[in-house]
């Protein structure tokens, strides 16, 4: 028996025995007026109302048990299809199982900030393991097999950077050290693959740099209509003209955005209108609520208790204190996991694809407002 349920019927029983104590119904009897009924009535009739309550409690417990293990088996079912659909072999999927642990594996197929982190910890494991180097080449090209299949190959540039495994072949850098003094002013990215990347640079234009293993540098870039990285990565071997990186979650960013983003809290009505995943066909053309995190002239972010899936089309009602938006078509670019004690939620970030010129100003002021208002509290 569950021990949620086993807790539950002690407490009841232990509530009965306190019930029908004969003080405790003489006190009772005295309280409610019932001189007629004899305490044994009374607390019999307590006894039955707390017997349904526990009844009742447990079989809410088997319910939500019940609905969570069909969950689960619908939630294997699609991982499996989609795993035979990416075709991928016995061997790949016991790693992508491995990389989850005990989260649900199809996060891995629905967010590429879990399959980055999944990744990076699956790497780091097997590098600390001290595994043969034949080995680890071995598994840097299955996990760049995997990624292919899934399509985190490719990180649209209204995506911002994970991590280091998602930047773009062929980015140009600058590096510097820890306390800021340049190394190389132009260098590139020449190689990006799943244990490390590798940066080339001309000895002819720059100084040969001289730098141990395990050095910690500063990885400075723009990356084009997304922002500027500044990214602390750990050198795994250099040579001459070429320095090999550990990969590095440690990145920072400042965003060069077109509209100004505010951090808000209010409900929103959306529906799908168009979905590049089958599984959410039938989620197409239902009313749905949200709760908006961000908003600024250019898109906004949606907490929801489901995923959907990057390339997915919203028609959103966007109710602001200065006024109602309706129809507004948003495309979704990237999901967030966000993990609370309680539940698992998803942050979609989208971009207005659909909106008039006017509904898009009262966007701005309506931002510009809420900063004026802040800065009047401060």
């Amino acid at each position: 028996m569950n021990k949620e349920i086993k807790n539950i019927i002690y407490l009841a029983i232990l509530t009965c025995k306190v019930l029908v104590s004969p003080s405790f119904s003489q006190d009772l009897i005295s309280q409610i007026g019932w001189n007629r009924a004899t305490p044994g009535v009374i607390m019999g009739i307590v006894s039955v109302v707390t017997s349904g309550f526990v009844m009742l409690l447990v079989l809410h417990i088997r319910t939500q048990k019940k609905a969570k293990k069909i969950s689960v088996e619908a939630s294997r079912d699609a991982f499996s299809q989609y795993i035979q659909k990416a075709g991928l072999v016995d061997r790949e999927e016991k790693i992508l199982v491995e990389m989850s642990g005990e989260e649900n594996p199809n996060l891995l197929i629905q967010s590429s900030s879990f399959f980055e982190r999944c990744i990076h910890n699956y790497v780091e494991k097997l590098i600390s393991q001290n595994d043969s180097e034949k080995h680890l080449e071995v598994m840097n090209e299955q996990l760049g097999v995997i990624r292919k299949k899934l399509g985190h190959n490719f990180l649209p540039f209204e995506h911002p950077l994970v991590s280091t495994r998602n930047m773009s072949i062929g980015q140009r850098l600058s590096v510097h050290t820890h306390n800021g003094g340049e190394l190389l002013n132009n260098a590139l990215v020449v190689r990006n693959e799943e244990l490390s990347f590798y940066l080339s640079y001309r000895v002819e234009q720059e100084d040969v740099v001289d730098v141990g293993t395990g050095s910690m540098l500063n990885l400075c870039f723009t990356r084009h209509n997304d922002g500027i990285y500044n990214i602390c990565a750990q050198v795994r071997r250099s040579t001459p003209g070429c320095i090999e990186f550990f990969h590095s979650f440690d990145i920072k960013r400042n965003q060069l955005r077109q509209f100004m983003r505010l951090e808000v809290s209010f409900s929103v009505r959306f529906r799908l209108i168009t979905t590049v995943s089958p599984e959410h066909s039938d989620l197409a053309g239902i009313w749905l609520q949200g709760r908006v995190t961000d908003i600024g002239g250019g898109g906004l972010s949606i907490v929801y208790g489901k995923s959907f899936v990057p390339g997915d089309i919203f028609l959103l009602n966007i109710m602001l204190s200065n006024g109602t938006l309706s129809g507004v078509k948003a495309k979704l670019l990237r999901v967030s996991l966000i993990e609370t004690n309680d539940c698992t939620k998803y942050k979609h970030h989208l971009q207005f694809i659909s909106i008039d010129s006017a509904g898009r100003d009262k966007i701005v002021r309506f931002v510009f407002e809420k900063l004026r208002q802040i800065n009047q509290m401060r």
